[in-house]
């Protein structure tokens, strides 16, 4: 069925779209043809003007900033009206029905059956098997009629194999099953804001925080019962559910990330609004929910906190989805929304092939990624690297290295971040190096979920706290902060605004990986939040 469309003359493979084996994966079956399958197709741009770079907006000081509303992107830089004639018809000549659409129209959700989804873009779909499964797949590219190849710029949906993992780690409880964490080490939202100095007259009043989840959910009683605990009484959380439904109970650790992150957030900027998100842990979930959290009108989020992340690399993701990914983070940048992205909870031991790896999205160049430290017994002064230290199924600590596969921004060459890798852990690298920031991340965090409170962190404390205080300086300062890498790089003010982190490395068991070291570093970036100084550099 496949082969013979795409050896048709009027259809040509489209770029970008080659889907490679999932690693471990293996056919197990054919599909049933007659099963329901939903698929996103994003669409060029109907605008003859290039939407401004991130990294020409990144540069502007925060009062010199003029950002696009959702609203006036979708009018300038949505699909054409011919555009959208042109892929509609393909797609009812095919028998698909149009159920959605995100983004100023780029994204066009179409519903039909595997059948008519494998004849509509030339594939042949399959049951997969792998060590965590089953999905529907799909290998190599796919095709689409020629008057059409250049308005798709990806489809999105066919193969459903999971793409999102969530960065909390428990706890470890001892064998007489109670908490490990002492009392007195419990960290609440409210203690590490005290600790990191953020300014206490400010509460992201006037903001909107999206949050970005892709599996589990929450119970609003139980979200209402731990803000009442910590003093912020009366906060009801928006819920958008982008092809997921907020549905907790199914997976434990996946409700924690979602506790984690709302409660986190919603403490530290007890006066901004709350929106989460939901959506399906595919790639196809990540462009539906990006796009979706970033152009959403109602509310207008100014921050997104995302504690998910996955792999980077071909072998995981199309060039197409990457390309996405990438895109709509940028356009976060025109319409002024800081992304904070967890940096990922396994160091520097990514890859299967002995070398150290990164995640994406944590790893585009328009995310502020979020890495982790910990505080050791002796107090105030000892915030270190995140690492339990331990090696095997229990052991964690903060993502941070370089990407194989992005380019290293501009505003990270002119700085002397190349130069404080001390070792190359890989041979050779492209790369945009990671975190840019970090926070405390040691399992010490209390959070209330099942009816019961349980101690959780992971760098997944370190983005919604990052969100959390992003909105209360969006606040102090009456502008959007919006993408301010490139002002954080190139502004030593800003820089000594960060705690600098000088001990310990996010490699097992406390060994390898990268180390701690004055300024930035592939641990801890410029370090965690003085939010008093960040908010004065700020204000300038």
């Amino acid at each position: 069925m496949g082969n013979s469309l795409m050896s048709n003359a009027n259809r040509s493979s489209l770029p970008g779209s080659e889907r490679h084996l999932f690693p471990g994966a293996h056919k197990s079956g054919e599909l049933d043809f007659s099963a329901s399958i939903e698929v996103s197709i994003r669409l060029r741009s109907g605008s003859p003007i290039a939407l401004p770079s991130g990294e020409d907006i990144g540069v502007l000081p925060i009062n010199r900033r003029e950002y696009m509303s959702p609203k006036s992107y979708d009018d300038q830089f949505g699909a054409s009206a011919s555009d959208l004639d042109q892929v509609r018809s393909f797609a009812r000549e095919h028998g698909l029905r149009e159920v959605g659409q995100i983004s100023g129209n780029r994204i066009l959700q179409f519903a039909g059956s595997a059948e008519q989804m494998s004849r509509a873009f030339g594939t042949q779909l399959w049951r997969y098997q792998f060590p965590g499964g089953e999905y529907r797949g799909r290998e190599g590219t796919l095709s689409v009629p020629n008057n059409i190849l250049p308005i798709i710029q990806g489809v999105f949906g066919l193969d459903n194999r999971p793409q999102a993992l969530p960065c909390v780690r428990f706890s470890i409880p001892p064998k007489s099953g109670k908490l490990s964490i002492p009392p007195d080490l419990t960290t609440t939202p409210n203690s590490v804001a005290s600790f990191y100095k953020f300014p206490q007259n400010l509460s992201g009043k006037g903001q909107c925080i999206g949050i970005l989840e892709f599996g589990g959910g929450f119970k609003q009683c139980e979200i209402t019962d731990y803000f009442n605990e910590m003093g912020v009484p009366g906060r009801n959380v928006t819920v958008r559910e982008v092809g997921a439904k907020n549905d907790p109970g199914e997976v434990d650790r996946f409700d924690a990330e979602v506790a984690l992150d709302i409660e986190m957030a919603g403490t530290i900027a007890a006066g901004a609004e709350l929106a989460v998100y939901f959506a399906p842990a595919t790639e196809k979930g990540w462009i539906d929910g990006l796009a979706k959290a970033i152009h959403d009108s109602t509310p207008a989020i100014s921050v997104l906190s995302i504690s998910w992340v996955f792999l980077e690399g071909s072998t995981y993701w199309t060039p197409d989805g990457i390309r996405a990914v990438n895109e709509i983070l940028e356009e976060a940048a025109n319409l002024g929304v800081t992304v904070c992205v967890a940096s990922g909870d396994d160091g520097a031991s990514f890859g299967a092939d002995g070398n150290a790896r990164v995640e994406f999205p944590v790893a585009s160049p328009f995310v502020l990624a979020c890495g982790g430290t910990s505080l050791s017994a002796r107090g105030q002064n000892g915030e270190q690297v995140w690492n339990t230290g331990q090696s095997g199924r229990d052991w964690g600590a903060t993502g941070g290295g370089v990407s194989d596969f992005e380019d290293t921004p501009t505003w990270q060459v002119k700085t002397p971040v190349n130069g404080n890798l001390p070792h190359r852990i890989n041979p050779t690298f492209k790369g945009r190096q990671i975190p840019d920031v970090a926070a405390r991340s040691d399992q010490s965090y209390r959070i209330f979920y099942h009816g019961d409170h349980v101690n959780v962190g992971g760098t997944s404390a370190a983005a919604p706290l990052w969100a959390g205080l992003v909105a209360c300086l969006n606040e102090g300062t009456k502008q959007k902060l919006g993408f301010f890498n490139p002002l954080l790089y190139g502004s030593p003010g800003l820089q000594a605004a960060c705690n600098d982190i000088k001990d310990g490395n996010n490699g097992p068991g406390g060994t390898g990986g990268y180390d701690a070291t004055s300024g930035w570093d592939a641990c801890t970036g410029w370090g965690s939040p003085d939010g008093t100084k960040l908010l004065k550099e700020f204000s300038r």
